[in-house]
């Protein structure tokens, strides 16, 4: 894990600014000097986060491209299977071209029945990862995923699962949001603490009385939190900024990026 500093600004406007152990100060006297050196900083630590986000764009891109050609030839097939119902005068070779497109949407439906396991399963091992909050929300989604992981469940109920998950995430994703919840500490002690969201990549905490406060990122399995009160201070000061409390700022904060995501 490597530790930077991220700064932040409301109005869902933010930066993170990555300082490392022995880096010189811009002399404060030199504003343009100060700005500079703000700015590169700044274009640093969002080539981090690029990297760091990487494989949920790639992930979520390719998983779309597949339930949107999917989507476009059951329509098609089922459109061909209606049309074949509704004109039992067709000639013979009408009849025989329409059966041969429903024995087409079989063999299509028989091989997306195979690879639906496999997208439920990256789906669901993705969402082991997410934030409490995240889950809560996407719990009735991912209980119907569950429940129609049987092979003989139609292909539509499965996909409407897949999809509604991977919506939610998605915005969750591109926002930054304030929850209260209950958190455990270093896998240990649990606190009910305020959490500030910068998507899926970082988090930051604190409780009521600004006594205990850190930081948290995704973690194997679930999310993992870490104490460090002398952030309390700042990370309340984010949060009323993001609440609308007080004006927007510059607010440093440590940015922990995992170098093996």
């Amino acid at each position: 894990m490597r530790i930077k500093y991220l700064t932040f600004l409301a109005a869902c406007v933010w930066a993170f600014i990555p300082l490392t152990q022995g880096q010189a100060l811009v002399d404060e006297s030199s504003p343009g000097a100060e700005l500079k050196s703000v700015i590169s900083e700044w274009v640093e630590t969002q080539r981090q986060l690029a990297r760091a986000q990487s494989r949920w764009r790639t992930e979520k891109a390719t998983l779309e491209f597949d339930l949107s050609r999917m989507r476009e030839e059951l329509k098609y097939f089922k459109d061909s299977i209606e049309s074949m119902k509704s004109n039992e005068s067709a000639s013979l070779n009408e009849r025989d071209t329409l059966l041969e497109q429903k024995q087409g949407l079989e063999r299509f439906e028989r091989i997306w029945l195979e690879r639906l396991p496999i997208l439920e399963k990256r789906v669901l091992e993705l969402s082991q990862r997410l934030p409490d909050p995240l889950k809560r929300k996407i719990s009735p989604a991912l209980k119907r995923l569950q429940g129609v992981r049987d092979p003989n469940s139609g292909i539509n109920s499965r996909l409407q699962a897949i999809v509604a998950i991977l919506g939610e995430t998605d915005q969750f994703h591109h926002s930054v949001q304030i929850h209260d919840q209950i958190i455990s500490i270093n896998g240990a002690e649990e606190i009910q603490v305020k959490v500030i969201y910068i998507g899926l990549t970082q988090a930051y905490f604190v409780n009521e009385k600004g006594e205990q406060a850190g930081t948290g990122q995704p973690g194997a399995t679930e999310w993992e939190w870490s104490s460090q009160p002398k952030l309390a201070d700042r990370v309340q000061k984010m949060i009323r900024i993001q609440s609308g409390e007080s004006a927007p700022a510059w607010v440093s904060m440590p940015l922990e990026l995992n170098q093996n995501e």
